[in-house]
């Protein structure tokens, strides 16, 4: 049986592309996998790098595709106040902070992610 909605940090994108089983197992439970644009972004930054690195062809596809398959939810208005309440509670980088802020306003509790701090956010159950 297949699980609700799971949103998808850049790690976890990552992780994906490279065919790493437990991850591909885990997005393949549920539904409907969510994300945002802060993650598109961080994962072509650290997909273009690492191609760059290997002075590979810059090849942006497999993320492209991956993306088409996942509901990029619109960050909404934030207030200033409120990222910087998230960042100063809970300790995390802004960009964590607009992802954490974005699944509690589209009612997302579970994120995959070898994020650890995102542990510190009460509404939010990191998998794996």
């Amino acid at each position: 049986m297949r699980r609700g909605s799971i949103f998808v940090d850049t790690n976890a994108v990552v992780w994906y592309l490279k065919g790493k089983p437990d991850v591909v197992n885990l997005l393949d439970g549920y539904e409907r996998l969510c994300s945002n644009i802060v993650v598109f972004l961080e994962t072509l930054h650290v997909y273009r790098r690492a191609l760059l690195r290997t002075g590979m062809r810059l090849n942006l596809e497999p993320i492209v595709e991956f993306f088409q398959a996942v509901t990029l939810l619109p960050v909404e208005p934030i207030s200033l106040e409120e990222i910087v309440k998230v960042i100063v509670d809970y300790n995390l980088l802004p960009n964590d902070a607009l992802i954490a802020i974005t699944c509690r306003y589209y009612g997302i509790d579970t994120i995959v992610s070898l994020d650890e701090d995102f542990r510190r956010v009460p509404w939010l159950t990191v998998v794996p």
